[in-house]
């Protein structure tokens, strides 16, 4: 039943990796793994896995497919937009993700099509119970033409390679044969990065500061004036 096999071009490959890329999961792993938050750090675990999701949440995929389906070309971008204070360590990560994605996504597809090589398997004993049923129904009533029918119908289902052919031919993709199998991969040597000035992230604490301070000196007046 080839309705129940999914077609694996680019289209298909891109697809499961930006779906995995929203999962979060792999950033969420890759922050654990490199210690961008360290538990020490925190009271407990609740704690620290709020800070995880966090963290992993501020990490933003932007232009996701881009149209890919009607562009159906490789000028499709997605954008992964992050801030830090190791440069450095990030290159690391973004292959760690890079990997770990695509060793998710090839197991996936391995396991998928095992699913429906058994489903398939499946359906072929369910026609045979059901031809034999025909077959000792067709008895009583002698029909032998019939029965005859039925019975070469058997054979050339038993007969069938086609899910043999199948597994072959699965087993020659790179899904299979290559070690280092990629759905996508990250253009990591072309990350550009830009300093951002940390008085942006100081902006709304010296906000409330200014509205203490201008409180305190809002209180003093009123006390000198009185």
């Amino acid at each position: 039943d080839n309705s129940s096999f999914k077609k694996i071009d680019k289209e298909y490959l891109l697809g499961l990796f930006v779906d995995k890329l929203k999962e979060n999961s792999a950033f969420k792993n890759a922050i654990k793994e490199f210690k961008l938050v360290k538990r020490e750090d925190y009271e407990n675990n609740q704690a620290y896995e709020n800070a995880i999701m966090k963290y992993s949440n501020s990490i933003k995929i932007q232009n996701e497919l881009n149209n890919f389906k009607e562009n159906n070309n490789n000028n499709s971008q997605i954008i992964i937009q992050f801030t830090t204070q190791k440069k450095d360590e990030w290159e690391k990560i973004l292959f760690y993700i890079q990997n770990t994605i695509n060793e998710e996504i090839k197991k996936y597809l391995n396991e998928s099509f095992n699913r429906l090589i058994l489903n398939q398997q499946r359906l072929k004993l369910y026609k045979v119970e059901d031809i034999d049923i025909l077959i000792s129904n067709a008895k009583d009533s002698n029909k032998k033409m019939y029965v005859n029918h039925l019975k070469t119908l058997k054979n050339d289902i038993l007969q069938n390679r086609n899910i043999y052919r199948l597994k072959q031919e699965f087993k020659s993709t790179p899904i299979m044969r290559s070690e280092e199998f990629y759905a996508a991969k990250l253009m990591i040597e072309s990350t550009s990065y830009k300093t951002v000035s940390a008085d942006k992230y100081r902006i709304i604490p010296m906000l409330i500061m200014a509205g203490i301070i201008g409180g305190i000196i809002g209180i003093f007046y009123a006390l000198i004036s009185n």
